[in-house]
């Protein structure tokens, strides 16, 4: 993937100028190009209980194997941590090293 391609695409992603089902595309196709190049495959993760992660990323090395989370999630309206908090319960139930949560909104932090 070619850096004016990424960039090309963050724009759209700026603009919300892409359907949820294109976004998502983009947005995983970005991640994988990235963490792929660092030596992570990945799959589709399985739905736990309702509250599910999109994709599982591996990279396991000789004495380490790392699996980390990936969270696509849509909000018409601003996100606040306790959502962040809810989306991060896959981490512990899927033994995850890393979560990695992207959305399309913007984060409303306490004041």
């Amino acid at each position: 993937m070619e850096d004016d391609v990424i960039q090309l695409s963050l724009q759209q992603l700026e603009n919300k100028s892409l359907s949820v089902r294109d976004a998502e595309e983009v947005v995983f196709g970005i991640i994988f190009y990235l963490l792929g190049s660092d030596g992570f495959t990945f799959e589709h993760a399985p739905a736990i209980d309702g509250n599910f992660i999109d994709f599982i990323g591996r990279r396991i090395e000789k004495n380490y194997a790392e699996i980390v989370g990936i969270r696509f999630k849509h909000y018409k309206n601003t996100v606040g941590l306790s959502e962040i908090q809810k989306l991060s319960g896959p981490c512990f139930v899927n033994d995850l090293n890393r979560l990695i949560i992207i959305t399309d909104s913007i984060l409303r932090l306490p004041h």
